[in-house]
């Protein structure tokens, strides 16, 4: 087929910053009118990595998942304009599309979260769907006294272990529906 594109990284070395990045052996990108496959498709670090894997269709139903662990989010820096970010996040993130919506749902760690080199803190955000389908997230601002926050800790880390943390600075909820992005955050 003329539409039809399979990719395959071969493993690699890519340097970013001062980062020796690779991409594992055995990951597959196909794609097709309207619709992306990735399977096992790893980019990792010495200490961190980003795995990719389900399909995306723009016209039926599907789920795209990313796992990052420990990702160094300064990396994204030379893609800011004027700003600039540090921390390491862990994540677990799904892409879905249900009934033609791009949905978002999942859960996120940032441990020593800075912004223009001022340290906010710890973040940690949960997103989920409510019965109508628009994302709501909740989570905050907060200074753990783990000294690990990655991305095992996040697997047993909910909402309701942020909500008893002693040093809660700020508490963040808000939504996205189309195109539209609310927040309001509460400073203790």
């Amino acid at each position: 087929e003329t539409d039809n594109i399979i990719i395959q990284l071969d493993p690699s070395r890519i340097f970013l910053k001062d980062y020796e990045c690779h991409f594992n052996d055995q990951n597959t990108i196909h794609i097709r009118p309207h619709r992306y496959e990735i399977d096992n498709l790893v980019f990792s670090t010495q200490n961190s990595s980003v795995a990719i894997n389900g399909d995306y269709d723009t016209k039926d139903s599907s789920r795209l998942s990313m796992a990052a662990k420990n990702f160094d989010i300064s990396l994204i820096n030379p893609l800011l304009n004027g700003m600039s970010f540090g921390g390491r996040m862990s994540a677990d993130l799904n892409l879905l599309n249900r009934n033609g919506r791009r949905l978002i749902f999942g859960k996120l760690i940032t441990d020593e979260l800075n912004m223009n080199e001022t340290r906010l803190g710890d973040l940690f955000l949960m997103a989920g769907l409510n019965n109508n389908n628009a994302i709501r997230f909740t989570g905050g601002l907060f200074d753990s006294s783990k000294s690990d926050l990655d991305y095992e800790f996040l697997s047993n880390f909910s909402i309701r272990d942020f909500q008893q943390e002693k040093n809660i600075i700020a508490k963040l909820s808000g939504s996205y529906e189309q195109k539209s992005f609310k927040a309001t955050a509460d400073f203790d």
